[in-house]
């Protein structure tokens, strides 16, 4: 278990704790060292009256895991923002005591209030190698004196106060712990201390045995300079720590050994990883099994003069004998520019004159049947190769010819199989299984089963001919994995999906028709549909506020549907016509009015398509239950301060009457317009840039009662005859009595 220590490890509590938590929450717990294992290190809370030191076992972030009261100190309540630092207390100098027993001693007394001279376990070199706490408060050194093993302080201890005298051992004592004292003037915060410490963390500050956290003083070279002037005739105390590695050799250490000429008797200092352990090895077995020379003799079969010249005294074997040569050197003089190094097949190798050209090529003319001129192109059977790689043959019969003498044919071109591309002036031809499947003429055009351009009623522009029975286009879709075909079926054209998608009609690159996977048909020659996968058909359009026309040329049926934004009684939504003199059937008004022709409205009403028919009940106290009223539209008003009353009943007043058969409720629906967007989550973008939109429909989570006129109008007259006869019935009585 090692404890741990940092140099300013400074903050305060997060939150206020009690005499009992363990785990606690600091302001900033990166100040602290990590710990792992069984680490730990000493926090002193402070709130300037009351302290304690606790025995931190983990860090998490800035939460802290501590055991309470230590150090001869106890369990206390702390408030948010009280001190939270790592100090030199006497627990952790006490643990360093256990961890480097071989270079510190320790020694504790107890103080009875009388004794002023204790003897130590052993006698330290110089009181400069002693630190001495009383209950945790650090003794400058002018408050006692040091005579062999015993330490005289200047006053007594008080009863039962603990005293801690650390010393260094005279194995590892030195000049490794520098002292120096001043007396304050009241007027001086600088101060010149006789060494120049390597680093501010390697000081420790003391006024009248108070320690000095580092972030209350600065060092630069041997000046020592507080942040504020000590009091007039305050004792400041600087220890400087000149080793700062215990039993780390410093380099003057390997310096100063004496040097030898090794030999195999002689022993390395080995650090064996098995066991993570200091151990020594003799020079002749490190050597024989790194290099694998074992002998006196072996020493002399390689020699490396003052040159680094390598000499071997035998022959030099490589790769188990594969290459095996008899003093391996070959002087400066031996072969000439150009030459080789070879071998004739019994182990001498020679330098001799190339042999010339390449693998495969075995006469000089062979030489010129391939070259590659400075700009790295290579041509074959052609010595100024124009392109990268430029093949030239004369014989038209060649199986692979890139250009011919009458330059024919650019590209590729196997006249076994008749296949070619890259026709210069003519036709470039696609074919297998020696018949052409298809051309490209030197028009452009691309030629499917013909040989020739057939313009049609499409005039001379250039374009695909298919000529085949009963041709097809498929279009595939790999991504998707879906299909669509284009062509003739049995005589006729189609055009068809095989998948549940939409078949779109574009014009001017908008598109204006399209037929859904439901097999529904959308128009637009403006805006988007209300829906375009909807289960209807639906046509939009704005000319002359027309979005849909029927026409019978037969003279009569036509049926004419307008969008109109305007709700009174001269607009309409649809228009029927008897004829095209402009005789009207029937008109829908915007304000929702119904007129026809003879005021009819008829209603299946056939006895065959009824069942269980029976005399209606009483309808007159219904009828008299009903209240009438007269009201005006809100949207007629908000359009129409004077807009006119209407008569009529209202839906909730009938239900309260018990008329439910009367009232129906729909749910309310909104249209709203939804962004496009394609496979990829993208919005789909129209000619200017907008987003492309489409109409759609939701609820709103409110619903609309409406009254069913026409029952309530059968109610009414089923009353009006059984006034009738109570009429017709009173009538009698009253003639009855006229005639008494």
């Amino acid at each position: 278990m090692a404890v741990k220590f940092t140099n300013n490890a400074a903050t305060t509590l997060a939150a206020g704790i009690n005499s009992s938590v363990t785990s606690i929450s600091v302001t900033d717990g990166s100040v602290f060292p990590a710990l792992t294992g069984s680490d730990h290190f000493y926090v002193t809370f402070d709130d300037t009256t009351n302290r304690e030191i606790v025995k931190v076992t983990a860090r998490s972030g800035n939460t802290l895991t501590v055991v309470r009261g230590q150090d001869n100190t106890t369990a206390q309540a702390f408030n948010s923002g009280d001190k939270a630092e790592l100090r030199v207390v006497a627990a952790l100098l006490e643990d360093i005591t256990t961890e480097v027993t071989s270079t510190l001693s320790v020694d504790t007394f107890t103080g009875d209030g009388t004794t002023t001279a204790f003897t130590l376990s052993q006698a330290p070199s110089s009181e400069d190698n002693l630190i001495v706490f009383i209950e945790g408060a650090y003794q400058n050194p002018g408050d006692f004196v040091l005579s062999g093993t015993t330490l005289t302080l200047d006053e007594a201890p008080v009863v039962d106060r603990n005293i801690i005298v650390y010393h260094v051992k005279g194995a590892v004592s030195g000049n490794n712990l520098n002292q120096d004292s001043f007396t304050a003037d009241g007027n001086t915060a600088a101060f010149t201390l006789s060494i120049a410490p390597i680093h501010e963390n390697n000081t420790q500050v003391f006024i009248d045995g108070v320690y000095q956290q580092k972030n209350s003083y600065s060092i630069s070279g041997t000046t020592l300079t507080l942040d504020a002037n000590p009091s007039n005739g305050a004792t400041v105390e600087v220890m400087t720590f000149t080793q700062t590695d215990v039993n780390t050799l410093p380099a003057s250490f390997v310096s100063g050994l004496t040097e030898v000429t090794a030999v195999g008797a002689d022993h390395f200092m080995i650090f064996d990883a098995t066991d993570s352990a200091l151990k020594k090895s003799l020079v002749s077995d490190v050597l024989e099994s790194a290099t694998s020379i074992s002998t006196s003799a072996d020493a002399t079969a390689i020699t490396i003069d003052s040159s680094e010249n390598v000499t071997f005294t035998n022959n030099v074997t490589i790769n188990s004998g594969q290459l095996t040569a008899g003093g391996l050197a070959y002087p400066t003089s031996d072969g000439t520019n150009g030459q080789v190094l070879t071998t004739d097949g019994a182990g001498t190798l020679s330098f001799a004159d190339s042999a010339g050209g390449v693998d495969g090529i075995v006469s000089n003319a062979d030489a010129t049947a391939i070259t590659i001129d400075s700009s790295e192109n290579v041509g074959i059977g052609i010595t100024n190769p124009s392109t990268r790689t430029h093949i030239y043959s004369s014989a038209s019969s060649t199986p692979l010819i890139v250009e011919s003498t009458a330059n024919t044919y650019v590209g590729i071109k196997n006249t076994t199989q008749t296949a070619y591309i890259g026709a210069v002036t003519s036709n470039m031809i696609f074919e297998n299984n020696g018949a052409e499947r298809a051309r490209i003429d030197s028009a452009g055009n691309l030629l499917l089963g013909t040989t020739s351009h057939s313009t049609g009623a499409f005039g001379a522009a250039t374009g695909i001919n298919v000529k085949k029975p009963r041709p097809q286009v498929l279009l595939q879709d790999s991504t998707n994995n879906t299909d669509a075909y284009f062509g003739l079926v049995t005589g006729s054209v189609r055009l068809s999906t095989q998948d549940a998608l939409d078949i779109q009609f574009h014009t001017n690159d908008v598109e204006r028709m399209r037929i859904n996977s439901s097999g529904y048909t959308k128009y637009t020659t403006v805006g988007a549909y209300v829906n375009t996968s909807g289960t209807y058909h639906e046509t939009i359009g704005s000319h002359a506020s027309i979005a849909y026309y029927m026409y019978n040329t037969n003279s009569g049926g036509d049926v004419l549907f307008l969008n109109c934004n305007n709700e009174n009684s001269s607009n309409f939504f649809l228009a029927g016509y008897s004829d095209n003199a402009g005789r009207h059937n029937i008109y829908i008004y915007s304000n929702g009015n119904v007129v026809n022709r003879n005021n009819s409205y008829g209603s299946l009403s056939d006895q065959k398509l009824k069942q269980d028919i029976e005399d209606a009940n009483s309808q007159w106290e219904d009828i008299k239950a009903i209240q009438f009223r007269k009201y005006r539209w809100k949207q007629d008003v908000a359009s129409n301060a004077d807009a006119p009353y209407q008569l009529g009943v209202i839906a909730q007043e009938l239900e309260s009457a018990g008329m439910h058969g009367l009232v129906e409720e729909t749910d309310d629906k909104e249209f709203y317009d939804e962004v496009v967007l394609d496979e990829n989550g993208n919005p789909v973008l129209d000619e200017n840039g907008n987003n492309v939109t489409q109409r759609e429909e939701r609820l709103t989570g409110e619903s609309t009662k409406s009254v069913k006129y026409s029952i309530l109008t059968l109610k009414a007259l089923k009353a009006l005859q059984e006034a009738m006869e109570r009429i017709e019935t009173l009538e009698a009585r009253i003639t009855t009595l006229e005639n008494a």
